[in-house]
């Protein structure tokens, strides 16, 4: 009868062992796979500057429902400065108004530029001309660096 009871209490307790031992296994692999999730890529410069320029044209060119969702998405912001206003713009704004209207002086066609700023964020600025064909305003997109390269993990993944 001990003998029994020796042997059922050990069975026992090799069934919980065995038991805790699957659970612990099964914890680390869900840790395993949230860590795979988690894993950060390393990208190039240029492939950064392509996707600023991607995310930025998308911004300026969007419908204000869509805009809304990719500005809170890159915690980004869109600002216009009009030629008239160049007095309340900021140094870059006004730099960039000399730099544009020194191009269409000159007759060269204006582009858009795209920028990484010291506060590390991108900017790409849309130069946009009147009937005239005069430089009328500018306008910015603007996104931070990191936003660009955390969602650029999670399109890949």
């Amino acid at each position: 009868m001990r003998t029994t009871v020796v042997f059922c209490l050990l069975a026992c307790a090799l069934s919980l062992s065995c038991q805790r031992g699957r659970h612990k296994d099964a914890g680390s692999t869900a840790v395993q796979r949230e860590m795979k999730k988690q894993k950060f890529v390393k990208l190039a410069p240029w492939e950064i500057s392509l996707e600023a320029e991607r995310v930025c044209l998308m911004l300026l060119r969007a419908d204000s429902s869509p805009r809304d969702s990719l500005l809170r998405l890159y915690k980004a912001h869109i600002r216009r400065v009009a030629v008239q206003d160049s007095a309340k713009a900021t140094k870059l704004d006004r730099q960039l108004l000399e730099a544009y209207r020194y191009e269409l002086k000159q007759g060269a066609v204006l582009k858009n530029n795209l920028q990484k700023t010291p506060e590390k964020n991108w900017v790409l600025t849309h130069p946009i001309l009147d009937s005239k064909g005069r430089l009328s305003a500018l306008e910015h997109a603007i996104v931070p660096q990191k936003e660009l390269i955390l969602n650029f993990e999670k399109e890949k993944r």
